[in-house]
């Protein structure tokens, strides 16, 4: 074989984003770009002997031998499971084959680790410490490594560092001059116990080919704890605890992260089925994620549902938080519209259904608490469809139902403002504002004539003689009429309720 190099370390370990062991998990290795697999040696006896392809992780995830590189082909390396799915970032392509090199410094030759345990500092690392493993107990104070400039590093070697104490003193890795770690510039910061750092140049600048370290230690407890309030100690660090809040809420107060080692903390779970908590408060000005406080702590809710809660030397972060947990949304009872017809994740259509508390434990939970809570006969019989149902008392409640009716904002205890003098969620019937109607339809007052044309005639006079004409004259027969009124009906316009321009949207309500 004209050359090889160490790719991997004999009882390497890998894990998952828990930190759970791989047991059993194959590592496979391929002609890059292909799926013909490609031998892998080990070296330990001197000779090149070819290792199993695939490689099975034992009972703790570690490899059973080193991995050396021939020099025939760049690979491609693939863990995969049981089922021979590759497990995320996997698979790794383009991995260089090895290479003869002009000098025997061309390679990460050496590796004694420990090589040096350095308990004070600053250190300053030579270019002719290249290969080097370097132990660092930060017990008396942090520690500050200052790399040689990378420039001057043969490229493809470095150092491999590692922090060995357990305090919240940190090693602070400083590169040369304006070289870069990664591509950023300043101090990479070592601060967990265990954590290690293979750092290599690349000829210019530093390039880190592996930053990690694993959650020490996790011990569930035998037994739930139903004590309340429960204080956890810092000496504590990486245990789990199991809570049964069958008999209440149960509140754990948490140590100072500033006293818990950085990097650790605690697993807490929630194992009970009731409506009851898990209050779970940081200490003084502490926070977790930066949101939940003492005064606003973070709740616990449903069964089953946990947290790994983790130090990072000054407050409290969750690196992991259980599925049905509503640390995402603690909003349940809340109003919202939506437009489509189908209620979001998380919401229930306001549709007064009658719904199971040991469903929606969380909404029930703010119902029961709200003061808007009534019998269901009172709900049905006195429209009280703002409100919930206590349904059958013991396991359902109702929703209220807003189908169709337009929303007001409760004028609370403001005397003399809008809608004064109402309890929330009370249904009110339509009305109109009160107006009145004003016409006239005229009063006929006028003196009017009747005309009629008089007869003419010719007659004798007295003894036969002579005539006379009876002349055409007009009457007037009529007289003023008295004032008066005329009753009327208007024609009904419009619909059947008073309602402005409107869009309907699907009203829901969450339950978590």
């Amino acid at each position: 074989m004209a050359a090889t190099y160490l790719f991997r370390k004999l009882g390497e370990q890998f894990s998952d984003a828990n930190g759970y062991p791989l047991a059993g998990y194959k590592l496979y290795y391929y002609i890059s770009g292909t799926d013909t697999l490609l031998d892998t040696y080990d070296l330990r006896t001197g000779a090149a002997v070819t290792n199993a392809n695939p490689l099975t992780l034992d009972s703790a995830g570690r490899l059973p031998s080193p991995v050396f590189l021939g020099s025939t082909y760049n690979y491609t390396e693939s863990l995969q499971d049981a089922n021979g799915v590759p497990v995320a970032p996997w698979p790794c392509d383009n991995i260089p084959k090895a290479e003869v090199t002009a000098t025997a410094a061309a390679g990460l030759q050496k590796l004694y680790l420990p090589w040096a345990v350095v308990t004070h500092g600053p250190q300053n690392l030579a270019t002719t410490d290249y290969g080097n493993a370097y132990e660092y107990d930060c017990t008396a104070g942090s520690i500050t490594v200052n790399l040689p400039s990378a420039g001057a590093i043969q490229e493809g070697t470095g150092f491999c560092l590692k922090k060995i104490d357990s305090t919240n003193n940190v090693v602070n890795v400083t590169p040369f001059g304006t070289e870069t770690i990664d591509a950023v510039a300043g101090v990479k910061q070592m601060a967990k116990g265990d954590v290690s750092l293979w750092i290599i140049s690349d000829g210019a600048n530093w390039q880190v080919s592996f930053f990690g370290a694993y959650f020490q230690k996790l011990i569930v407890s035998s037994s739930a704890i139903t004590a309340t309030p429960q204080t956890i100690s810092e000496t504590a660090a990486g245990y789990a605890y199991e809570y049964d809040c069958t008999a209440g809420n149960i509140t754990v107060n948490l140590p100072s992260a500033t006293l818990v080692q950085n990097g650790t903390g605690f697993y807490l779970r929630k194992t009970d089925a009731s409506l009851y908590l898990v209050i779970v408060k940081p200490t003084g000005a502490e926070t977790i994620d930066g949101t939940y406080t003492s005064a606003s702590p973070f709740y616990i809710k449903n069964i089953g549902d946990g947290i790994w809660l983790i130090s990072n030397g000054t407050t409290w972060h969750t690196v992991s938080v259980g599925s049905s947990s509503v640390y995402s949304r603690n909003t349940a009872g809340q109003i919202g519209m939506f437009p489509g017809s189908t209620p979001p994740t998380g919401w229930l259509e306001a549709n007064g259904a009658l719904v199971s508390r040991a469903d929606y434990p969380a909404l029930w939970r703010y119902a029961a608490a709200c003061s808007n809570t009534v019998s269901d006969a009172t709900w049905s019989s006195t429209y009280a469809y703002g409100a919930f149902s206590t349904g059958n008392g013991t396991t359902t409640f109702r929703l209220p139902d807003l189908r169709g009716y337009f929303l007001r904002s409760w004028a609370s205890n403001a005397t003399g403002s809008l809608d004064y003098g109402r309890v929330v969620g009370a249904f009110e019937e339509q009305a109109g504002l009160s107006h009145t109607h004003t016409g006239t339809t005229g009063t006929e007052s006028a003196i009017h004539t009747h005309v009629y044309q008089g007869a003419s005639a010719s007659a004798g006079g007295p003894g036969g003689s002579g005539g006379y004409m009876v002349n055409a004259h007009n009457v007037d027969t009529g007289q003023e009429s008295a004032s008066h009124t005329h009753s009327f009906t208007s024609n009904a316009t419009g619909g059947t309720q008073n309602i402005p321009q409107n869009i309907a949207l699907l009203t829901c309500i969450s339950f978590i």
